[in-house]
């Protein structure tokens, strides 16, 4: 559970970073990181009865965006778990352009006056130095790889 960093974004939503791979093919660990990671929002925060759990999937990181639909009231103690994976996600890297290192063998896309990164196959040290230079981007990238302007390093 250390290398799980919980977010909470607005009253209904919370981001949920893994920094290490998870199998989210095999059910018993992907049951029992998501009861883990309920089990410490529930400490914190009340959850209610339905939640909605959007996972996208990296060779180095996994995301868990967890959307509590606090409408219906839990009577019982029963939290229903509805979980979406996005096994074809493609995961960006939003970034300045000037400061991208030499090293990272990608395509570069300028979408609404910002320059997205797309590596196709990245290394932990790549993988290291986009996490602390630029900001990941996981939702709606097709949209961006679709009407962004592809530039050639």
């Amino acid at each position: 559970m250390s290398n799980i960093i919980i977010k909470k974004e607005d009253k209904n939503t919370y981001q949920i970073k893994i920094y290490k791979y998870l199998d989210i093919y095999n059910i018993d660990i992907l049951q029992n990181t998501i009861k883990d990671i309920i089990k410490k929002i529930k400490k914190k925060n009340k959850l209610r009865k339905q939640l909605v759990l959007d996972i996208y999937h990296s060779k180095y990181e996994t995301i868990i965006m967890l959307k509590d639909y606090n409408k219906l009231l839990n009577i019982s103690n029963i939290t229903e778990v509805k979980i979406n994976i996005h096994t074809d996600t493609t995961f960006l890297y939003e970034i300045d352009y000037p400061i991208i290192n030499n090293n990272l063998q990608g395509e570069i896309y300028y979408y609404k006056k910002k320059f997205y990164l797309n590596i196709k196959n990245i290394n932990k040290d790549n993988y290291l130095y986009l996490s602390e230079y630029s900001n990941l981007i996981y939702k709606d990238t097709n949209k961006i790889l679709e009407e962004g302007l592809k530039i050639k390093i």
